[in-house]
């Protein structure tokens, strides 16, 4: 890793907001698994509407 940020803090708490809004209470892992999805798809992850 050449020490370049991947997310801005913007950008992580639009992650975490958008899990946050699809999911009643998201874990660390799904949390995680939805930044790991954003790097790779650079789109938020779909999850089942609340």
């Amino acid at each position: 890793m050449d020490g370049s940020i991947l997310f801005d803090g913007a950008t992580i708490e639009n992650i975490i907001e958008n899990a946050q809004a699809l999911l009643t209470a998201p874990s660390l892992e799904v949390l995680f698994k939805a930044l790991i999805y954003y790097y790779e798809n650079d789109a938020f992850i779909v999850f089942p509407k609340k």
